[in-house]
């Protein structure tokens, strides 16, 4: 019904709800004075909704090796009812549209660099986030938690499904005769987010991300590097997460010491985490479907009777 009046009101095209998610964000008024960042918007991943995933017994061959048993299975053939219905369109990203930033699809663009020597602070932390004793524990879900992004004001701009691997980063290493020459990390879903950013909203975007320091770098040697400089894109870190950094790091990517932001924190994805945690009891062994609908309800609700209201001051009928 809702998409049926979506098309009678001819808001139908593919990035129309992106385009006008924010009112305060996206719509410019005749002369108004130009911003050093025309659009703040912050992204993060949640790995509270996560989904069960359902499949065949597993066969398991006895003559395996027994060191097999150490690495991560491979998921058996899956037996869930196939539902091809459809929800939060313009605001979910396919699996096509992040798995193109996967790091398989990254490797063949990875520069031979020494990043010991690139200028970030914070160059030689935040390294793999999942350890391989986790590796079984992941195996049971088929989607292991949320990635999306937030404008300033706290509407979602997009969401995205993490499957499997959940905000896993990847390291592609690249070796000369004796030893590692460089190092270049990928994670998909920053990247397509980013990408969509970009595409759609064009210049003097700022990206408030935890590992933001780490993530500028990443971008400036990605395919995305000539589109990030042309487009004047910033990476930044939130006050909240700032503290795990260190004070070099601060001074140049800290939102709190960044000129243009003035108090904005980048840190709303956590107070929409806090809040949305409240799903997981229901999305834990829902169809992937009804999983989705739950997630982008929420985030539609949250938008209407949370955010939008927080926009102005309401007058009360006592002071009327």
């Amino acid at each position: 019904m809702d998409e049926r009046v979506q098309i009678a009101l001819g808001r139908n095209t593919p990035d129309w709800r992106l385009q006008n998610a924010c009112s305060p964000c996206t719509y410019e008024l005749t002369g108004e004075p130009k911003l050093k960042y025309r659009m703040l918007y912050t992204a993060d991943g949640n790995e509270s909704l996560r989904r069960i995933y359902r499949h065949e017994p597993e066969v398991k061959n006895p003559d395996e090796d027994a060191e097999m048993e150490d690495t991560a299975p491979k998921p058996a053939k899956s037996s869930e009812s196939t539902d091809t219905r459809q929800v939060g369109k313009g605001t979910y990203l396919t699996r096509a549209q992040v798995d193109c930033w996967a790091a398989e699809m990254l490797a063949s663009f990875c520069p031979e660099r020494n990043e010991d020597h690139d200028g970030n602070p914070c160059a030689g932390r935040w390294k793999n986030m999942k350890a391989d004793l986790t590796a079984k524990m992941w195996g049971m879900f088929e989607e292991t938690g949320l990635f999306l992004a937030l404008c300033r004001h706290g509407f979602v701009l997009i969401l995205a499904d993490m499957v499997r691997s959940g905000e896993l980063w990847v390291f592609c290493f690249y070796f000369a005769a004796h030893h590692a020459d460089g190092l270049f990390i990928s994670s998909k879903y920053p990247f397509a987010i980013v990408a969509k950013m970009l595409d759609v909203f064009g210049e003097d975007l700022a990206l408030g991300y935890d590992i933001g320091c780490r993530f500028e770098t990443t971008l400036k040697n990605s395919p995305l590097s000539e589109d990030v400089q042309r487009k004047n894109h910033r990476c930044l870190v939130g006050a909240f997460h700032g503290h795990a950094h260190n004070r070099l790091c601060q001074s140049q990517f800290l939102a709190t010491y960044v000129e243009g932001l003035g108090i904005e924190d980048l840190e709303g994805c956590e107070r929409f985490f806090a809040k949305s945690n409240a799903l997981a009891a229901s999305t834990r062994h829902a169809s992937v479907f009804h999983r989705r609908q739950a997630i982008y309800e929420y985030a539609t609700y949250h938008g209407k009777f949370e955010t939008y209201q927080n926009l102005s001051k309401h007058r009360t009928l006592s002071n009327i």
